[in-house]
């Protein structure tokens, strides 16, 4: 009895004989070979923009940080250079000759100490050509300067302002593409499927045929083939707003920075400022000595005037003044 049970026990067949897993992959292929073609050469070009792209931007880089700065200092040296030539040359004794310095107003007091004309103080006139230094008001002259210096300016704000405005359209287009592709319905795929049933059977044969019918819904747009589009307006109009800021200090303060490069190069070059110095002294007595000359009204000779022809008049005149004076 024992012995029938332990082979009963080894030849016990268990429940689960067997497992089925399965799974279903899906995957496509394409058949046409010009297709194929296709596919390939638009993926060269896409993958060659890309590589232009790349430079582009990889040589803008460099060129900001490695060669702009080096440009930037040149220029302020050749600037500079020029400057100092323009101030040192006798032939360009004019440049830049507007304005009053400390040296200038003790030159002047030397010269009316030896009892000659004086050219301080200034009339309104000539005040609105030239001006004292230092000083923060600028001259007429130099408010067209001013003016000239930030038209550019504003001409690049403006096209910044046209370029923001054209990217906030671009932004919005392709936001509302992509909320549009969102609100796609999903697709309904509906399939049946068909499979024998052998229930009490070990050995599969011809058993019953069983359909099932059944669906699944899939998005006709990958969620990472939708494109999200970002903008960052204040990024690009913090750093457009510095570079606003620091133009318009530096249009401001145009007058004021050359003022100090005329005292900067007086100091280094007294025998040069003394030139100047004497020549716009002249200059201003000679302004003044015109300008009085077309003030002198001019006399009518005696044939021109009235009690030329009639002395009676004069006479007549001459007596009413002394009844006044009695």
């Amino acid at each position: 009895l024992k012995a029938i049970r332990w082979i009963y026990s080894q030849l016990k067949i268990p429940k689960h004989l067997f497992v089925v897993h399965d799974s279903l992959n899906v995957s496509f292929l394409v058949s046409d070979e010009a297709l194929k073609l296709q596919l390939e050469k638009t993926r060269l070009s896409i993958h060659n923009i890309a590589s232009q792209i790349s430079s582009v931007i990889a040589l803008q880089s460099f060129l900001g940080k490695k060669v702009l700065p080096f440009v930037g200092t040149i220029l302020v040296l050749l600037g500079t250079y020029l400057f100092i030539r323009n101030f040192l040359s006798s032939q360009t004794i004019k440049f830049k000759n507007t304005y009053i310095t400390r040296s200038f107003i003790k030159y002047n007091e030397q010269v009316w100490q030896q009892q000659k004309f004086s050219a301080l103080p200034l009339s309104k006139e000539e005040r609105k050509v030239y001006s004292l230094v230092p000083s923060f008001c600028q001259t007429p002259k130099e408010r067209k300067c001013t003016a000239r210096f930030f038209l550019p300016v504003l001409a690049n704000l403006c096209i910044w302002v046209v370029f923001s405005a054209v990217d906030y359209l671009l932004y919005w287009l392709i936001f509302s593409v992509s909320k549009h592709l969102h609100d796609f319905p999903e697709l309904e795929v509906h399939f049946k499927l068909y499979y024998h049933k052998n229930a009490a059977k070990f050995i599969f044969n011809n058993g019953a045929v069983v359909s099932k019918t059944t669906y699944f819904k899939m998005s006709l747009f990958e969620e990472s083939c939708i494109p999200k589009p970002n903008i960052s307006l204040s990024a690009t109009w913090t750093q457009l707003g510095v570079i606003l800021f620091f133009l318009i200090v530096l249009g401001l303060l145009t007058s004021t920075l050359t003022q100090l490069k005329i005292l900067v190069a007086t100091a280094f070059f007294p025998s040069t400022d003394m030139e100047r110095i004497k020549y716009l002294h002249t200059k201003l007595l000679n302004r003044r000595s015109k300008f009085s000359k077309k003030k002198v009204k001019r006399k009518l000779p005696s044939f021109a005037k009235l009690h030329f022809w009639f002395p009676i008049l004069q006479a007549l005149g001459n007596a009413r003044q002394k009844e006044t004076n009695v």
